[in-house]
Order: C-alpha cells, then structure tokens, then sequence
C-alpha cells in the first residue's frame, strides 16, 4: 500500500510540474476531480510535502496544492508579508466552491485566518501542528506589541547569514521536527531553495500574529492535530488553553509524533485526514 501512494505521488509530481499556476503571493497546483481541497504548506516548504497525502486524496477530491512565493524554489513576492499572502489566497479560495482547507505550521494559521475571514466560503478547516499565537505558548499574558522582533531586520539577518551555517542551523532545526534522517533532508533542500528575506519577514509576521480572539468567528468545524513527541500533555493543555475561544473545535494529539505529523505517524496522519474530508465533503 505504501508503495502504491510513493509511486502515486511521484506520477503526481509530473503532474503538478504542468498544471502549476504562479500568482505574486502564491503557487497552486491542481490536481484530481470533485470537491474541492487546499493544503497551504509550513514555513519554507514546498507544496510537495503533502505529494502522499495527494495522492490518496485525488481519486475522489480536486487538490489545489499550495507553495507560499519565496519558498520551496518558488520567485519571492515584492514585497514579502503574511498578510499580503492571507489577502491573495482569501481572494483564490473565494473562487471556489465552499473548498475545506488543510494547513501544516504556518499554513495552519493561515488556513485559520482565511475560516475566519470568511466563514462562509469554506466547509472545514484541519490545522496541522499550529497554534492561534506561537509566541504566547510560554506566556499566555503576552500581546504582539510587546515581541521586540523587527520583520526587516530579521529578514536581512538571514540574508546575511553563510551558506553553510545557514544549512546547519537549518538541519539542526529540522532533526527536532522530523525522525527520518532523509525526510529532514527533503526538507532541508526546500528551505535552502527558500528566498531568506522572505523566510526571515513571514517568521516574524506569524509569530507575532494573535488569532486567539480571532478565530471564534470561524462557524464550520475544525480539527487541529498536534504533535506529542515532547509532551502530549502538554500539548493537549497548550492548545486546549489557545484554541478555546473556538466553539466545537476538535484537538487530536498523537503521543510521539514531531512537528511533520504526515512523516513521523503517517497511518494516523492518512485516517485522521481522510476521516475529516470525507466527513465535511461527504456528509
């Protein structure tokens, strides 16, 4: 079976190398036939970290697959800004009919922003591994205002940073996401094609985003799945506590998963996302 959906995704790659469409914020690729999905991938990845996942969803569901311009090898935007992106992709998921949204990190904040923008134009929103406000996890108090982080500066800063350090840190960061020593390869190559302006200005805009408030007006159901590898209690109480202005929201935590929940538990990963789509597009 798992052999199948490798083989599936590859054949998909191909696919997806023809039928991409470029906008100034975004990439999207379109693929399959039915009820509209799109899967907004995480900070500096490429749209293809979701290629297994595709490929068991395209049979039954059109995928419009995201890559964020600036990251995975995709032409950075102008002028770089989470909200400039939130903007276009609000506009591309309005064209569509009543699509669910899934979204991985920073992907999931957008998903949450775009639910909330417009609660009508979507049928479900599943989170993967993110938070409403990533700053506040070790302060709930905190308010944005008070993050001393500077967008340009931090995005010249990674710039400026060597190649070879800049891969380092890289790979550091990514062994305590991902298990599998060549996934975190995979990954790595993306965020070493990424625009590092880009990288640094949308890092300091999510992290000072605050969506706790925000996302009560989302009216369609949400599940949010986290990560337990260090600490599902923890986990579950962090988000419980960031998630509760959301009225219904499902919080689904697998006990030793890292960040990159469709590497390190992909059985769980494929049910869990499976179970939701055909639960909101198949009622």
């Amino acid at each position: 079976m798992k052999r199948t959906i490798a083989v599936a995704a590859g054949m998909l790659l191909v696919a997806w190398s023809l039928q991409a469409q470029t906008f100034p914020y975004f990439q999207v690729a379109v693929v399959g036939q039915g009820e509209p999905v799109v899967l907004i991938p995480g900070f500096a990845c490429a749209g293809s970290v979701w290629d297994e996942t595709v490929a068991v969803l395209a049979a039954n569901y059109t995928c419009h697959v995201v890559t964020l311009a600036g990251f995975g090898g995709v032409k950075p935007a102008p002028e770089p800004s989470l909200d400039s992106v939130r903007v276009a992709l609000g506009a591309y998921v309005r064209q569509l009919d009543r699509p669910l949204l899934i979204g991985h990190s920073l992907g999931g904040g957008l998903v949450l922003m775009l639910a909330a923008d417009a609660p009508a134009a979507v049928r479900g929103v599943l989170v993967v591994d993110a938070l409403p406000f990533l700053a506040g996890v070790q302060d709930p108090t905190l308010t944005p205002d008070r993050i001393p982080m500077d967008r340009v500066q931090m995005g010249a800063q990674m710039a400026a940073t060597g190649t070879d350090a800049f891969a380092a840190q890289q790979r550091q960061t990514l062994q305590t996401m991902i298990t599998a020593p060549d996934q975190v390869e995979k990954a790595l190559a993306w965020s070493l094609a990424s625009d590092r302006v880009t990288m640094g200005r949308m890092f300091v805009d999510f992290y000072k985003t605050d969506l706790r408030a925000r996302i009560a007006a989302i009216k369609v159901p949400v599940r949010v799945l986290g990560s337990g590898a260090f600490g599902a209690g923890y986990v579950t109480q962090a988000y419980a506590l960031q998630y509760q202005a959301l009225e219904g929201v499902q919080i689904e935590v697998h006990p030793t998963a890292r960040h990159f929940i469709m590497y390190d538990a992909p059985d769980w990963w494929m049910a869990q996302v499976t179970g939701f789509v055909r639960e909101r597009l198949n009622p």
